[in-house]
């Protein structure tokens, strides 16, 4: 299996730092550079990790690849369909962060309605969940890893940073 992230293709398991199945993250190493800056957003880590986590009631948003959403257009090509989320932290706990999807809070931003009520969005995990920061600009931090959506309740569940080290292993 290979993969691409803007022109860089690598093969997963030559980059794995880390996985952990109950966690659901898997880590991997990239060079500085590796990446051309405007092929994807580049996210500069300031000041210490972990970072700070979300507070709660507060915003935060996603945009990452649900299954549903993909289409396969010829072999061994597949088109990525984009969901983002701009939603509020419901819980925070020492491992997790929790967003519930609120209809009445809901705006269709993209002119594509709104996801059907129980829309399964399996496909998400790993996607960044940032954290809105508000100062005298606006700015976003790592806020957690999604790792898991519960269609009857409408709940996404994020693993908080602290669970990766900065050395890229996971802390178990």
């Amino acid at each position: 299996v290979r993969c691409k992230i803007g022109d860089c293709s690598f093969v997963p398991e030559k980059r794995l730092i880390d996985c952990d199945r109950t966690l659901d993250i898997a880590t991997f190493r990239f060079e500085v550079g590796e990446i051309p800056k405007g092929k994807i957003i580049h996210q500069a880590l300031s000041g210490k990790w972990p970072p700070r986590p979300p507070d709660l009631n507060r915003g935060l948003f996603f945009a990452g690849y649900p299954r549903a959403h993909r289409k396969v257009v010829g072999e061994q090509q597949i088109e990525w369909g984009t969901y983002v989320g701009i939603l509020t932290a419901t819980s925070v706990s020492q491992r997790d962060v929790t967003c519930q999807f609120r209809r009445e809070e809901m705006v269709d931003m993209f002119g594509t309605g709104e996801p059907p009520q129980g829309q399964w969005l399996g496909g998400l995990s790993g996607t960044p969940l940032w954290t809105l920061v508000q100062t005298t600009v606006f700015s976003w931090r790592l806020a957690g890893i999604v790792c898991e959506f519960n269609t009857e309740y409408e709940l996404l569940l994020a693993r908080r940073p602290d669970v990766i080290l900065s050395n890229g292993k996971l802390a178990r």
